[in-house]
């Protein structure tokens, strides 16, 4: 009794079919956005630009929650943006470890400075830790630039230095990073259920 050998166009039918089926697989894997910056009550351009990426990004990217950490006692949602109260930075710190796929954060006001203080001292954090500012203060001498920025990019923090009245390209950006984040942690898991 011989096998059978398969039909040659099977094998490439099946990976044509994978290659079809890879990218919905990898879109459809849960993936948790935490974006952090000014509230959006202040109206800034870094408040606006919050907003609009993370509205966005939960527009055009299947399987992503965006969740935003806020001190004031908002409830619930925000269009498609989830609302978390955090009442001390510690808890922040915890959701941003252990809860969060990817972490950008727009930091132009306090709160949000004393976020990049803490997330870029944290080795496990700045992994996965995307900070954006306006490109009006690359050349600036700045201790948020120039000691905190420069703290997380030597613990693996992405820096990104953006108009950020040019939305779509800072959108463009973050969804860039949201979809290789997301496809290897489709990968990951991929691997770990075998």
């Amino acid at each position: 009794m011989s096998l059978a050998s398969p039909k040659s166009h099977e094998p490439r039918a099946i990976i044509a079919d994978f290659g079809h089926r890879l990218p919905r697989a990898v879109e459809e894997t849960p993936f948790t956005l935490f974006v952090c910056g000014p509230s959006p009550q202040t109206k800034s351009q870094s408040a606006i630009l919050r907003r609009y990426v993370s509205t966005e990004i939960k527009k055009s990217i299947s399987g992503v929650t965006v969740v935003w950490g806020e001190h004031r006692d908002f409830r619930g949602q925000v269009g498609d943006i989830r609302l978390r109260k955090f009442n001390d930075v510690t808890k922040e710190l915890h959701f941003a470890h252990n809860q969060s796929d990817l972490v950008v954060i727009f930091p132009d006001s306090p709160g949000s400075f004393v976020e990049l203080g803490i997330f870029g001292m944290n080795a496990r954090v700045c992994g996965q830790l995307v900070i954006v500012f306006d490109i009006r203060h690359k050349n600036r001498k700045s201790f948020v630039i120039d000691a905190m920025g420069k703290a997380a990019r030597n613990l693996n923090a992405t820096i990104k230095f953006v108009k950020y009245r040019n939305r779509r390209l800072v959108l463009r950006q973050i969804e860039i990073l949201v979809r290789k984040k997301q496809e290897a942690k489709y990968n990951s898991n991929s691997y770990v259920s075998r």
